[in-house]
């Protein structure tokens, strides 16, 4: 099912978009994401975004003496599955 929804995204946003989308089995949540590669100076906005956009899209996590560094993910679209209703 990844795979069909990954094929579709690029079919739909250009074969050279790098699109991911993974799947939670037990909730049916659906992320996509697509990948960027970090550069200083863009020559491609498919494929590429500049290093100070980057950062304002995802901002470094704020630290302090009681929190851990935690691991950040992106995601560019995220969908829940429709409720069910119980019979």
């Amino acid at each position: 099912m990844e795979d069909a929804i990954q094929k579709a995204a690029r079919s739909r946003y250009g074969s050279e978009t790098e699109v991911r989308a993974e799947i939670n089995p037990k909730t049916g949540e659906m992320r996509l994401s697509r990948l960027l590669l970090v550069v200083d100076q863009v020559e491609n906005e498919a494929t590429q975004i500049a290093l100070e956009d980057a950062k304002k899209r995802n901002p470094p996590p704020l630290r302090s003496a009681t929190t851990s560094p935690r691991r950040c993910r992106r995601s560019n679209m995220a969908a829940s599955p429709p409720s069910r209703r119980s019979r």
